[in-house]
């Protein structure tokens, strides 16, 4: 939706991409370091030890990242957050954030703003 902004309201293409990069990037670390914060209460052990043998063990979670098409990287993000046995953050959760980010928002902009520019010549 805030691609399709930038292209019928006219802004700087590349400020604005890098403004929605910026902030949601920052939203999912406040989000991931939230379900770190309520993993500690221990609500759900059990389910949590199962993701855990799944998806840590079977190194799945790193390709989870490319299903953010379809559910959005805040919830993925939650996920992550509370799955108990990660070792490296920055290799496993920050590098396929910020990529798969990037890569997602400029295909949006790519298009929207496309789509945008059909309906203009259609009308």
């Amino acid at each position: 939706m805030a691609a399709s902004y930038i292209t019928v309201a006219k802004l700087n293409p590349f400020l604005s991409v890098l403004i929605i990069i910026i902030s949601e990037v920052i939203v999912c670390i406040l989000i991931f370091y939230f379900a770190q914060y309520l993993r500690k209460f221990n609500f759900f052990k059990n389910r949590l030890n199962k993701i855990n043998d799944k998806w840590v063990k079977k190194g799945a979670y790193i390709g989870f990242f490319a299903g953010q098409l379809f559910m959005g990287t805040l919830f993925i993000s939650l996920i992550l957050g509370l799955v108990e046995n990660r070792k490296n953050d920055v290799l496993f959760f920050y590098i396929p954030l910020i990529v798969s980010t990037v890569c997602y928002t400029m295909i949006y902009y790519y298009l929207s703003s496309h789509g945008i520019n059909l309906m203009k010549n259609l009308l």
